[in-house]
């Protein structure tokens, strides 16, 4: 069956980049080692190190082996087949990316399980199971990673003729028949609005939604920019976002207008996928009074481009974001210094208000204690610790809810 399915892969107008970390390198070697492997195979990599998946996703992950991880890699992995592949449709490209907790010579105190991922142009598939303990060796372990992710390979490339996406209903039974009765394999799939995907790949600055309205994008008007921006990550939104929004309006009336950026493209990591957009959506919309405020969706990573579209607007930002953009290194991939970067806000008539935040030592900061250039600083207003102060971390939430606690 799997020399049928690989046979089946590389007759199709699939090409891919595949990234593993050991676990599922068998799917590399029964892609490779099937005849035709060079019309579907642009690159196979295989970061086992934790420093070499750190260099292959440009940034250390919270976790070596979860499905954000996977996910991660394997938009990582589209955007090498892109480059690989550049005069190639974006509609046959994917990237995969698989990350595993298997069998090894020493007792593993915690689960075994894999995670693996599918990124294409217009999806992002993730799937999970977690292995009956003892009951495989590591062979037989890598065996089944490998065809787990051979089948949801050759899913995608029977996509490829079907943009209907009739063929991937039966994925999941397809998967399940592989694995054992009491072991269940977990899919997710988004599929983006083409709005979306334009910003994702260059060919659109910026689309905007209501949360509580989404997948559905607004048209496009420029009259339609707000007064008062607060970008974020918002993975996920919580208290401490709300309050500043609320500050906003309770300082310059219920009506100022005020909106919500995600930048979809990020400076130190892969671009943002399309489930990992619609949980920090759907956190935006559950928040209370957030679902219809006004969330773009943009390329700009950096505020001196998010000031060429948003031309006087005034940022609200922590000291943590303020602090990061004095920082040289913030800067590192692209033409423009940190000096530049500040005449081009100043130019865009752009400034800042600005949240005190505790840092993860409990300390607080504040505008009066980051080293900013003057220049930066002049065009800060800053809301006092008096009035807010931002604890909550992301982060800390984040690995509440993966715990489940």
């Amino acid at each position: 069956m799997t020399h049928d399915l690989i046979r089946n892969i590389h007759a199709s107008p699939l090409q891919m980049v595949i990234a593993v970390t050991g676990g599922g390198s068998l799917a590399i070697s029964d892609l490779l080692t099937e005849p035709g492997a060079s019309r579907s195979v642009l690159e196979a990599l295989v970061p086992y190190g934790g420093a070499a998946l750190c260099d292959f996703l440009s940034h250390k992950p919270e976790q070596f082996c979860s499905e954000t991880t996977a996910r991660r890699m394997a938009m990582a992995a589209f955007v090498r087949a892109i480059r690989h592949a550049p005069r190639a449709s974006r509609n046959g490209l994917i990237g995969v990316g698989c990350c595993c907790a298997l069998a090894s010579d020493r007792p593993k105190r915690g689960e075994h399980r894999a995670h693996w991922a599918v990124q294409s142009d217009s999806q992002t598939l993730a799937a999970s199971v977690v292995f009956e303990k003892e009951a495989r060796t590591r062979l037989e372990e890598e065996r089944l990673v490998a065809d787990l992710l051979l089948e949801t390979v050759a899913a995608q490339a029977d996509r490829v003729d079907s943009p209907d996406d009739a063929t991937r209903h039966d994925l999941s039974e397809r998967l399940q028949r592989l694995v054992k009765p009491n072991e269940t394999v977990s899919l997710r799939i988004a599929t983006a609005p083409e709005s979306l995907r334009d910003v994702l790949f260059g060919d659109r600055s910026a689309c905007r939604v209501l949360p509580g309205d989404w997948p559905r994008v607004a048209p496009d008007d420029q009259s339609e920019l707000p007064r008062f921006l607060f970008p974020g990550s918002f993975d996920p939104m919580h208290r401490g976002h709300r309050r500043m929004v609320e500050i906003v309006r309770e300082k310059f009336g219920p009506d100022v207008q005020i909106a919500l950026e995600i930048a979809v493209q990020n400076v130190d990591k892969p671009p943002i996928d399309f489930l990992d957009l619609n949980d920090r959506i759907a956190s935006v919309a559950a928040t209370p009074g957030m679902s219809d405020v006004p969330l773009w969706l943009t390329q700009f990573p950096r505020f001196a481009d998010k000031s060429n579209f948003f031309r006087g607007v005034t940022f609200v930002v922590g000291t943590d974001t303020l602090k990061r953009i004095a920082l040289p290194q913030y800067y590192r991939d692209a033409i423009a210094s940190t000096d530049a970067a500040i005449d081009r806000l100043l130019a865009n008539r752009c400034r800042f208000l600005c949240f005190a935040r505790g840092n993860a030592d409990g300390e607080l900061k504040t505008v009066e204690t980051l080293d900013l250039p003057e220049s930066l600083r002049r065009i800060v207003d800053f809301v006092p610790a008096s009035e807010f102060r931002d604890d909550v971390s992301s982060t800390r939430l984040r690995s509440k809810n993966a715990n489940g606690t």
